[in-house]
């Protein structure tokens, strides 16, 4: 499952899964491609508080953004985004720019990627809200993603993740 956007595109509240074996071993909860026809400075994309779960076992590289992009102008910003991986030798990273590809102007912060299972509220049965006392409650940083997916109002300091504990 990956959501996949160009130009000037904002991803925020998204819960990503997977539950089975991965093709070579990789995951990534956004795919973001740059096309070749982008110029410099139009290439901006911002990722903020998103969730990517993995039961699979056999993830070894699972990140919150697969970036594919043929020159360097795009510009990067991930904040309050969380991963879990059953897999816990799997390589954690928020961008993983594909072979022969690189990165520009990428800013991260208030990521956590090696989130317990306990922090969610009941992920056997699909619920990735935050569990009373995670470590992902207020531990964000301030961006423009008013509700979580839920639909509640985020106040005050942020939670990481989809999900605002209410």
């Amino acid at each position: 499952a990956a959501l996949m956007g160009c130009e000037r595109t904002t991803f925020r509240n998204n819960e990503v899964w997977w539950r089975s074996a991965v093709t070579a071993g990789i995951q990534s909860c956004l795919d973001i491609q740059v096309r070749g026809s982008d110029t410099a400075g139009y290439s901006t994309y911002w990722i903020y508080n998103n969730t990517a779960y993995s039961l699979s076992g056999s993830a070894s590289n699972i990140s919150m953004a697969t970036i594919r992009t043929n020159q360097d102008t795009a510009n990067l910003e991930a904040r309050n985004n969380a991963v879990y991986g059953v897999n816990g030798s799997a390589t954690r990273q928020v961008f993983r720019p594909l072979p022969f590809f690189t990165i520009a102007n990428a800013v991260e912060s208030n990521n956590l990627l090696t989130v317990p299972a306990t922090d969610f509220t009941d992920p056997g049965s699909d619920d990735l809200s935050v569990a009373s006392g995670a470590t992902l409650i207020d531990a964000g940083t301030t961006v423009p993603v008013y509700f979580d997916k839920g639909r509640n109002a985020r106040n005050g300091t942020l939670d990481v993740g989809a999900f605002e504990r209410v």
